[in-house]
């Protein structure tokens, strides 16, 4: 009966395993100039998505489309969001680049975000790192929230150890960062980077995210997390192989496991 029950669980491992494997998205491979908001992604000045300027860069040299209210030069030109059309400071061609809010050249709007919406119930796992991509003194506090609360933080500033060669991680940012492997969200949840100056003036900033929507910690493929799962990874605890009970892929049942389904406990997506 125990090994019927178990084959029956490896089952339904298997499907879940097929059936929520994950849909990635990526801010980078994802960005567009041609709308905003971009499927689930938005370019913002605080709540409001940020219109389109097909020139941002006041230089006849350099054509930089970007999401900005204004070009360079004009007062509220930033917070602004681009794909990088030019090599510049620490940035290269595609990477995703900011100037976060500041009182001089920021009238009028609000700090910069970008926020992703969930389209569906599910686990989010998040990845992703920063950088500052320019270094004239100045620095930027940059924030990971889910549904107003905060899951990593940091400041990069001119002179620290960090760059696009080595950038700062959102999970050395993180007070928990195996929290960040498994997000509870449900349709509509926002996860959010937002970027704050912290000297008087703000600066550039590069961000790679990605975020991985599956449904962590159904063990028994039935679209939510509840005892049954609990109980199925309980049973399997400090297995090494073939593990109905491992939550996170990596081929034995532990801490990591048993976290991911606390953390997701309750939430149905059926």
């Amino acid at each position: 009966m125990l090994a019927r029950a178990r084959s029956l669980a490896a089952v339904g491992l298997l499907l879940a395993s097929q059936a929520h494997a994950g849909a990635v998205f990526d801010l980078r491979t994802d960005f567009s100039n041609a709308a905003n908001p971009n499927g689930p992604w938005s370019y913002n000045e605080g709540a409001n998505p940020l219109p389109f300027i097909s020139d941002w860069i006041a230089d006849p040299g350099i054509l930089q489309p970007a999401w900005a209210r204004f070009p360079t030069g004009v007062p509220g030109h930033i917070p602004c969001w681009f794909a990088a059309a030019f090599v510049a400071e620490d940035w290269l061609l595609g990477d995703v680049i900011s100037h976060c809010w500041d009182p001089a050249s920021g009238q009028g709007n609000s700090f910069s975000n970008v926020t992703w919406t969930a389209p569906t119930c599910g686990t989010a796992k998040i990845t992703g790192h920063f950088w500052l991509a320019r270094n004239i003194g100045r620095s930027v506090q940059v924030s990971l929230i889910a549904n107003g609360q905060t899951l990593s933080q940091a400041t990069v500033f001119d002179g620290d150890p960090y760059s696009r060669a080595n950038p700062r991680t959102f999970a050395a940012s993180a007070g928990n960062p195996a929290a960040l492997n498994a997000v509870p969200v449900k349709a509509g949840d926002q996860i959010m980077v937002r970027l704050d100056n912290v000297t008087a003036s703000g600066e550039f900033v590069g961000l790679e995210l990605t975020i991985e929507l599956g449904l962590l910690g159904d063990l028994d493929a039935d679209l939510d997390v509840d005892s049954t799962d609990l109980n199925i990874l309980l049973s399997d605890f400090a297995c090494s192989s073939s593990c109905v009970g491992d939550a996170d892929g990596d081929g034995d049942v532990d801490s990591t496991d048993l976290n991911i389904v606390l953390s997701s406990f309750g939430l149905d997506c059926g």
